[in-house]
């Protein structure tokens, strides 16, 4: 093609500040193939919150991809989410599920995103997987929805294998839930260090990995 409509800068935690806005680094070389016409739109797309807000404030970027950190037990995403619509960003938030943990419930795994889950959130998902069944209501589809009825995320990014993943979506993203269980999903306590505050997240040390759940 000679043409690619929208190109992201994937998981700039990889490398430094500096070198990725360095005269002659990536988001240089991007801004001048959009400037160039090679490119229609510019992305960023990463991990930290903090650190992907300084790129969303460089001006330079459409739309931000979020993974893993603005779901029904974690919200360290929400500031940044919040700064980018009100900049005017595209705003899409992948990985609703958390990997899988927040797909079923009684939960199959302690895993969340890319690692063990404190107990805190295995307790928060166990709270909120019961107030859902109670209510009639897959875990999943609260999930998802959890995402989509956000009015500042443009798109919600999921992981899918088959005809048949894309069926369940659909078919979770009809699920009526109640302004009461949301309600009562909301108030259930988050383990604080998954909620939004500048401090939220320390060091991103975790290796290279796809957005694919």
């Amino acid at each position: 093609v000679e043409h690619l409509p929208m190109v992201y800068l994937h998981d700039p935690e990889n490398t430094t500040w500096e070198a990725a806005m360095s005269d002659d680094g990536p988001v240089a070389a991007l801004v001048a193939a959009r400037d160039e016409g090679l490119i229609g739109g510019l992305g960023i797309s990463g991990g930290p919150p903090d650190m992907l807000r300084r790129f969303v404030d460089t001006g330079h970027f459409d739309a931000l991809i979020t993974h893993n950190r603005f779901t029904l037990v974690q919200r360290t995403a929400d500031d940044l989410i919040g700064h980018a619509a009100a900049k005017g960003l595209g705003v899409l938030n992948a990985a609703p599920y958390g990997r899988g943990i927040l797909t079923r419930w009684p939960r199959e795994t302690d895993t969340y995103a890319y690692g063990r889950a404190s107990k805190p959130m295995l307790a928060a998902v166990d709270r909120i997987g019961a107030l859902c069944h109670d209510a009639g209501v897959p875990l999943a589809a609260a999930a998802l929805q959890w995402s989509l009825r956000d009015p500042r995320i443009t798109a919600t990014v999921v992981g899918l294998q088959d005809r048949s993943d894309y069926e369940r979506t659909l078919e979770l993203a009809a699920v009526d839930i109640s302004d009461e269980l949301w309600a009562a999903i909301e108030a259930v306590p988050l383990d604080r260090a998954h909620v939004s505050r500048p401090d939220a997240e320390g060091p991103y040390t975790r290796p290279h990995e796809g957005h694919d759940d």
